[in-house]
């Protein structure tokens, strides 16, 4: 293992994303300007929060996009099967353990069936249109409201 104190944002390890051995220590000010500077790059394959005050765990949390996250632990989101590893953006693409990986590498596919006993129903869609038809469409898509529910 190889620790590196004192590194600047602009040094090369600092402008890639680094996998072990290698741990730089790069110091800021203060938690805000430790949420700046990760959002200000590329979103990391895994963000890691150590505190004993929980709120400071949850605000990285919060304000971080990455593609894994722990709070007061470092790989051990990596061995579990029930939870989802994997990158986002240029850290990598899909997730994967157990069923993640099962749905990572397949395509779903939306299907739709239609009856062709209901096509009466479907004459609105086709040719000739008039306005009848058009506000017979315009009615069936429209959102209609009851209280506070949503008809859709």
């Amino acid at each position: 293992p190889t620790v590196l104190v004192d590194v600047k944002a602009w040094e090369p390890i600092m402008q890639q994303e680094v996998f072990g051995p290698i741990l730089p220590i790069f110091t800021v000010k203060d938690l805000e300007e430790t949420i700046q500077f990760i959002n200000c790059g590329e979103r990391p394959l895994a963000a890691y929060a150590f505190s004993c005050d929980c709120k400071i765990v949850n605000r990285v949390l919060d304000c971080v996009s990455s593609g894994g996250f722990c709070g007061n632990d470092t790989a051990t989101h990596a061995t579990l099967i029930s939870l989802a590893f994997g990158g986002i953006g240029l850290s990598g693409f899909g997730k994967y353990h157990g069923k993640f990986t099962f749905d990572t590498f397949s395509h779903f596919r939306g299907c739709l069936l239609r009856c062709m006993g209901l096509e009466t129903i479907n004459k609105v869609c086709y040719p000739p249109y008039n306005d009848h038809k058009l506000q017979l469409a315009i009615s069936a898509s429209e959102i209609k409201r009851r209280g506070m529910c949503s008809l859709l």
